[in-house]
């Protein structure tokens, strides 16, 4: 079962990563430390150095001798059903392209399972399971992110060229077709290629961090020290400027999320449902269960690889992914909104200004009373989208039936405490703003002004009734003085 101490270790694996993803944010779009060339020269020492070290690091650490290599053949088996899949769509469907298959084979396979995935697998499965995911990423890092620098290279090189290139109009919507008519020899193509791989780092670094291993592991030699403090000298920043990097890219974009609805909820079924049913399939035909099979499909559905996002980058590919017609649609609106806003606001200014100070009185009143409900509502709208968008994260972790009966219900106590969460934050939000309100009608003498005039009211009712009183009871006695002259 899993404790608050094994949160806790998740938790403190992954908050170092958004502290450096923050500061790369930061560091464009609020300090403006860096301008554009900087942040496309730190892309490169990040894909260029700090990677590769680091690939190096994990890789020759490795046992290749202890291996469960029915895991192994479980994610090949995977990869190719997913390969298969893309190949399919992009030879015979009329909307398929060469560059989305790239695209959606790194979003359907390729996850952070080294810096996400240990202590999630450590929390959950033990050591044996952290044991499953370091192979897992080591052999993602040999043979399916170096198939991924092949396939980029191809698509430089221009291999592609007979495939149709998708471009988006962002300005009216629609989606323009290029084909390029220039096309390359096979043999021109793959010498360039080979040469471009034969020159990263990325390549040959998974290779050598996986000879020693062999090596170490075979004869049980120790890596000196003078070469292991090379490389750690590096690779500690590997992730960090990885992170830092993501941010950097996201700042520089116009928008904070830089890719439409259809495209974001496409990407969360690609990683969510077909990665991990992919790996389902695989696991299943080899054989696996119990632990093994569930931490073989968490892990495909970690989240996504910070390599392949740099990869994406460096290459150009999809790395922003821009939203279709909004731009303009949402650019228009906000010009005829604010025309209308600024009509009103003279409309205000002139009838307040026509009246007496009591007529300001009433506008700056309500003013205040409209501007502390709508923050009252936009507290409450950010809420309740934090904790729908937990909601849906934890039902999506809920719904891999292979988590085990303990995970399951531990989700579902998270789902309750958020929704207890949202409950008490919709109570004390609604309580601070009918208090914001009152303070703010005693302040401004409304409420006082209201108490005189029904003070007032009630004793102008009161002095009346004992008018009235005394008309009638006046009009009684001089009937009865007319009674008894008439009697005498």
């Amino acid at each position: 079962m899993i404790t608050g101490e094994d949160v806790y270790k998740v938790i403190e694996a992954m908050v170092p990563l958004y502290v450096a993803l923050i500061l790369g944010y930061g560091s464009v779009k609020w300090w403006h430390i860096f301008t554009r060339d900087q942040c496309d020269a730190i892309n490169r020492l990040v894909c260029y150095f700090t990677l590769p070290l680091f690939t190096i690091e994990f890789t020759a650490h490795v046992d290749p001798f202890n291996m469960n290599y029915r895991f192994i053949a479980a994610d090949i088996i995977s990869k190719v059903i997913i390969v298969a899949v893309l190949a399919f769509w992009a030879k015979y469907s009329n909307n398929g392209s060469y560059c989305w298959s790239i695209t959606s084979f790194s979003l359907c396979t390729l996850t952070n399972s080294l810096v996400v995935g240990v202590p999630l697998a450590k929390a959950m499965y033990g050591q044996a399971a952290v044991d499953l995911v370091v192979q897992s990423s080591v052999f993602q890092a040999i043979v399916w992110l170096t198939l991924l620098l092949f396939v980029l290279e191809l698509r430089r090189a221009g291999f592609s060229t007979n495939s149709k290139e998708d471009n988006i109009n962002i300005e009216d919507g629609r989606k323009d077709i290029a084909v390029v008519g220039e096309q390359k020899s096979f043999v021109e193509v793959m010498s360039v290629v080979w040469l471009k791989l034969a020159t990263n780092p990325n390549c040959y670094s998974c290779i050598l961090g996986i000879a020693w291993a062999f090596i170490s592991s075979r004869w049980h030699f120790e890596m000196p020290g003078i070469m292991e403090g090379s490389i750690l000298i590096m690779s500690k920043a590997g992730t960090g400027t990885a992170m830092f990097n993501m941010g950097i890219f996201m700042a520089l974009q116009e928008k904070f999320i830089i890719c439409g609805a259809s495209l974001t909820a496409l990407g969360m079924v690609l990683k969510f449902i077909a990665g991990p049913a992919a790996m389902a399939i695989g696991s299943i035909a080899v054989g696996l269960h119990g632990d093994v099979l569930r931490v073989a499909i968490i892990q495909a559905a970690l989240p996504q690889s910070i390599t392949s996002f740099i990869f994406a980058k460096e290459y150009g590919l999809h790395a922003d992914v821009l939203s279709t017609a909004a731009r303009r649609l949402l650019r228009s609106f906000g010009v005829y909104l604010l025309k209308a806003s600024r009509k009103t606001s003279r409309e205000i200014l002139r009838w307040t200004r026509q009246g007496s100070p009591l007529r300001a009185l009433l506008v700056i009143t309500m003013g205040t009373i409209a501007l502390l409900t709508t923050m009252a509502l936009v507290v409450f709208a950010l809420f309740f989208v934090a904790a729908t968008a937990n909601a849906i994260i934890i039902s999506l972790l809920v719904s891999l039936a292979v988590a085990g009966g303990f995970l399951a219900l531990f989700f579902l106590s998270l789902t309750a405490i958020y929704i207890g969460a949202l409950s008490v934050a919709a109570f004390v939000i609604s309580t601070a703003t009918v208090s914001a309100v009152v303070c703010v009608l005693i302040a401004s003498g409304w409420i006082g002004f209201f108490y005189a005039v029904w003070l007032g009211a009630r004793g102008t009712l009161r002095l009346v009734k004992q008018v009235m009183g005394l008309a009638i009871s006046g009009n009684g006695f001089n009937r009865e003085v007319n009674i008894m002259d008439s009697s005498s």
